[in-house]
């Protein structure tokens, strides 16, 4: 298995993009875990399911460079060689079930959260409801990458006969649509508490664009 040398250009973006917001995220999750310390409040499962979700995030980011390293990402697809593009086909299988993973974890951590915070009961049951979306989405991911393809292995070599694929860009698209409906079932839930506080109306802006950040 060969490595690209030297990285194109664009290889080199997708490395140091994704390492810086790996940085970020590792600071964060360490951030969120000595503020624990100095409240000496004990570890609870929302903070288990954000350590999950940096594990994918790693892992996801892995993936990433393998694809950069060995999988011709950075390339015109005419320029990829083709052991390259056939790498790069393998990878496309994990990459999206890591990717998803993290997501996962992260949304269940902050769902968790809210859970351990608010005691209204429809406001709890619009969490549970959101929870069971999340559930239903990973598995949909994880569905998709095994089944997109028949036979499974037609995914990264198509010489093959008599294999066939669904559609990459729908299956992608109705991926990107459901994860995007609950970031913002998200983000809104708690919006309606927080617009009841009694708290200057700048304050509430500012905390509800640092909630809005989440959708990122």
């Amino acid at each position: 298995m060969s490595i690209q040398s030297p990285l194109p250009w664009g290889g080199i973006i997708e490395i140091t993009v994704s390492s810086i917001g790996l940085f970020l995220a590792i600071i964060a999750v360490i951030l969120r875990f000595y503020a624990r310390s100095l409240q000496r409040k004990a570890i609870s499962i929302d903070d288990y399911l954000i350590v999950a979700g940096l594990v994918f995030t790693i892992a996801t980011v892995g993936v990433g460079y393998a694809l950069v390293l060995n999988g011709g990402a950075g390339l015109h697809m005419v320029d990829a060689t083709p052991e390259e593009t056939t790498i790069a086909l393998k990878l496309f299988i994990p990459a999206p079930l890591m990717w998803a993973s993290s997501t996962f974890f992260v949304k269940l951590s902050i769902l968790f959260f809210y859970i351990s915070i608010f005691t209204m009961p429809r406001l709890r049951t619009a969490v549970y409801i959101v929870i069971t979306l999340t559930v239903a989405l990973i598995l949909s991911v994880i569905l998709r990458s095994f089944l997109l393809c028949r036979p499974f292995a037609y995914t990264w070599d198509k010489t093959i006969p008599g294999g066939v694929c669904g559609s990459q860009t729908k299956s992608y698209l109705a991926i990107a649509v459901a994860n995007l409906f609950i970031d913002l079932a998200l983000v809104s839930m708690p919006m309606p508490i927080l617009w009841r506080l009694k708290m200057p109306v700048e304050k509430k802006v500012a905390v509800s664009a640092i909630l809005g950040l989440g959708i990122l």
